[in-house]
């Protein structure tokens, strides 16, 4: 069973600082994109059906075994709901007569998840859980009761603008500075892969009745480039030999799968069986097959420095300054930084340059109109 837990965080960038253009003071606003969880939305469900084995199939007089499965599932939004879409397979194996015979049944759902705030263009991470199953035969019918749990995570791309800077060139000032944890990356994907073993049994095989694919463990570990996770899946199957007994013989399979993940990133990773597991008869055992999926996504957090305040500073009597200087530009020196150095503003230095947007390149000889009292 896959869950997952989230906790609300609030994280404050600072997009303005009081001063009037009168008092000289500058503001340097980064822009950033980020990825947020805006919302979590959970809902538990019932499900219930009485079922009837299709005409071609005996009926049912004593069920012997079942197993339900999740199967696709889609989610998308329309207007302010998600409206969530799948299916649950269940498996049957049952006594008619004197026969063994097993069946299949889809078992279609939909349901409606409330988002307290709708993203503008959220991506929904859905994951749907079988909370409990109950089948039981009643005359010649399957009487079906299930249980789920729906859960999404929104994920949006936000672009904001943080304060990385600030200085005042009509006074002296004191920046105060911190440092802000934003996921600047969120990358999904997913990938299946195919499990095949021979599972060896000293029981021939006439008639495979049921076959199982549920992953035990996920394990991951560093690779070239990024991660291999290893799922470890659990294949039991049942068949009836030849003299129509019933046997079963149970496999653990591993099923890899490498992910490239950038430097400095995270990767959280999960795993389930999906499809139809199949199972045939073979010399010396049954050959099982099933297709495992990979989910996974790759994160990536960084420290971004933020202004949170600015207080007066202390006035030092530095002497006089000249009103105009001549400065060349360094390589690796934006404009930002050489107006401040000299006490002059970005605005003042393309006016004074009739410069054509904030960029100069390396090599310019610039005039700085020093405004610093």
């Amino acid at each position: 069973v896959w869950a997952a837990a989230y906790e609300r965080e609030r994280r404050e960038l600072s997009a303005d600082l009081i001063g009037g253009g009168e008092e000289g003071l500058q503001k340097r606003l980064t822009p950033l994109k980020c990825c947020v969880i805006p919302d979590v939305a959970e809902k538990s469900f019932p499900f219930s059906d009485v079922l009837r084995p299709p005409a071609s199939r005996p009926e049912i007089e004593e069920l012997l075994l079942y197993r339900a499965e999740l199967g696709t599932s889609d989610a998308k939004f329309i207007g302010k709901k998600l409206v969530l879409k799948g299916d649950v397979q269940l498996a049957a194996v049952y006594r008619s007569g004197e026969s063994v015979s097993q069946t299949r049944f889809e078992l279609p759902y939909s349901q409606i998840l409330d988002i307290g705030e709708l993203p503008g263009d959220g991506e929904p991470e859905v994951t749907v859980t079988l909370k409990s199953v109950d089948c039981r035969a009643q005359e010649g019918e399957l009487e079906v009761a299930l249980e789920m749990l729906a859960q999404a995570a929104v994920w949006e791309r936000r672009s904001a603008e943080l304060i990385s800077d600030a200085y005042c060139v009509g006074r002296p000032i004191d920046v105060e500075r911190s440092n802000v944890r934003l996921c600047t990356l969120a990358e999904r994907s997913a990938r299946r892969e195919m499990g095949r073993k021979l599972c060896e049994s000293g029981i021939p095989a006439k008639q495979v009745l049921d076959c199982a694919a549920t992953v035990s463990s996920l394990d991951g570990a560093p690779a070239e480039g990024g991660m291999e996770f290893t799922a470890q899946v659990n294949a039991a199957v049942l068949y009836l030999s030849e003299d129509d007994a019933l046997c079963g013989v149970e496999a653990e399979i591993p099923v890899a799968c490498r992910v490239e993940v950038p430097e400095g990133c995270e990767c959280a990773c999960r795993c389930r069986a999906v499809g139809e597991a199949t199972a045939v008869p073979v010399t010396g055992g049954l050959e099982v097959r099933f297709e495992a999926e990979f989910a996974w996504t790759v994160t990536k957090e960084e420290q971004v420095a933020c202004v949170t305040d600015v207080k007066p500073g202390t006035v030092q009597d530095t002497g006089p300054r000249p009103s105009v200087v001549i400065r060349r530009v360094e390589g690796g020196e934006a404009l930002w930084d050489i107006a401040k150095s000299c006490g002059s503003t970005v605005a003042d230095i393309c006016s004074a340059n009739t410069l054509p947007g904030e960029e100069a390149e390396v090599g310019t000889l610039l005039l700085i109109p020093a405004r610093r009292n």
